[in-house]
């Protein structure tokens, strides 16, 4: 790993991790590389992805000429990574579109395995990465869809079982996956990205690093990871593995069957999640009302027993946690629009769980998505100025937690900050001086959008 800050080497626990061989100083870049391989993100929605941009197709889309899979222009069909891939593949074997997602992960797959013809160098360097936390006395087994779609389905039987497992593995735990939750007006896309240095980072729940996508002229991409936080000699240099705005439960649960380890970082170890309660619910019992159930022992994920922290009368997570947890996610998947949100937070917020609950969280940011569209068109100056100054509340009860979760110059965070001065402005109302405030923030998340800044 010429030239970078940094030094592999291996734990029992976490396997392979990149840790500093000097000091890193706050926001100098730690790594740049193209990728290995780009393909679309098996996201869990149910999308249509364009097979050369990965962007989300939006609207009736054009259809490559050769395959007839959805594109956004004849121009994307032409892209390298879509037309000298799995194109040729799909018109053979008559494969056609799909938007299962787990296809989209096939695809990838296929496409890595393709590597080996269109450029050896790249896949040697791909079949150096882990493949999961594997059994080195066991045999491994391509997951059967995995199987299905390509010796099958793709009809490329000169794939083995044991390759076709390797490569799903290289995969599920190497990839660097692109989408953006909050967009002003751009298709989001929706990548997915392997590296080799950048693959080498270790997981944190409050990683000390960000990265972009860079997209390069010739349709290739590459990586830009940059220090958030100054890093000492000896320190881990960390990214994330998954969405850390998830609860602790949620991300540990994942990381251990995903990669094989128990996340034991400083946050997933404090009950109060660095003081943010993030996943805390109210005490039921507590005289005072003011007290909230936090977990004893976080590692012991759901069998732990949680405790109030004013009271001290206790339960186990079952009783106190996934009953009321159940009946908000249900109610979220009701609402019909942002006022019945805006209910949901009244109703919970600091009455059932912390204000800062994750699921709160959650409401809140699907309460920005839609405020952030609609707000602007309103018409009537003093309602659109009180829903501006709600989405603003909004705003800061998020980029509060961002700051948590995402200190020094994240780009997360970065987003985050921008969308609450996208509010603050909103609430001044109408004049020339708030129009041209308005397009300034609004050309600066559209330049971040454009140049992926604020993928994640």
């Amino acid at each position: 790993m010429n030239g970078l800050p940094g030094v592999v080497k291996t734990d029992e626990k976490i396997g392979r991790y990149l840790e500093a061989n000097r000091d890193i100083r706050q926001g100098e870049v730690i790594i740049t590389e193209e990728a290995l391989m780009v393909g679309p993100s098996g996201d869990p929605h149910p999308f249509k992805i364009c097979l050369g941009c990965c962007r989300v197709v939006i609207g009736e889309p054009n259809y490559c000429g050769t395959c007839k899979w959805p594109m956004c222009s004849e121009a994307c069909e032409k892209i390298a990574q879509h037309a000298k891939f799995e194109c040729r593949v799909f018109k053979n074997a008559g494969v056609k579109p799909s938007n299962d997602p787990q296809d989209y992960q096939n695809i990838n797959i296929l496409r890595c395995l393709m590597l080996k013809e269109a450029n050896m160098k790249k896949y040697e360097t791909l079949m150096k990465l882990e493949s999961g936390p594997v059994d080195k006395k066991k045999k491994v087994v391509a997951p059967k869809e995995v199987a299905e779609f390509i010796l099958k389905k793709c009809n490329q039987k000169s794939y083995d079982n044991e390759l076709l497992g390797k490569m799903a593995g290289i995969v599920a735990i190497n990839s660097f996956a692109t989408t953006d939750r909050l967009s002003l007006q751009i298709a989001p896309r929706m990548a997915a990205l392997l590296f080799y240095n950048a693959s080498m980072m270790s997981h944190d729940c409050v990683p000390n690093t960000s990265w972009t996508r860079v997209e390069n002229s010739d349709n290739t991409f590459s990586i830009k990871v940059w220090a958030t936080v100054p890093i000492k000699s000896g320190q881990l240099i960390t990214t994330q593995y998954l969405d850390v705005t998830r609860p602790q439960i949620e991300r540990r649960a994942h990381l251990q069957e995903t990669y094989n380890f128990a996340c034991s970082c400083k946050r997933c170890s404090d009950p109060t999640e660095l003081g943010t309660f993030y996943g805390a619910v109210k005490c039921t019992k507590c005289p005072k009302g003011k007290g909230y159930m936090i977990s004893e022992d976080p590692m012991k994920a759901s069998d732990a027993t949680w405790k109030c922290n004013a009271c001290g009368n206790s339960a186990p997570y079952r009783e106190c946690t996934v009953p009321i947890e159940t009946n908000v996610i249900e109610e979220m998947r009701v609402a019909a629009d942002e006022v019945e949100l805006e209910r949901i937070l009244d109703k919970h917020a600091d009455v059932t769980l912390h204000p800062n609950h994750w699921l709160m969280m959650d409401v809140r940011t699907e309460i920005v998505k839609r405020l952030i569209n609609s707000v602007p068109t309103i018409k009537e100056v003093d309602r659109r100025v009180d829903r501006a100054q709600k989405m603003l509340d909004y705003c800061k009860a998020l980029n509060k937690i961002a700051e948590a979760f995402y200190p020094g110059n994240n780009r997360i965070k970065a987003r985050s900050s921008l969308y609450v001065q996208y509010a603050e402005a909103l609430t001044k109302g109408d004049g020339d001086e708030v129009d041209k405030e308005l397009d300034k923030i609004e050309e600066v998340i559209r330049k971040g959008e454009e140049m992926n800044v604020f993928e994640s």
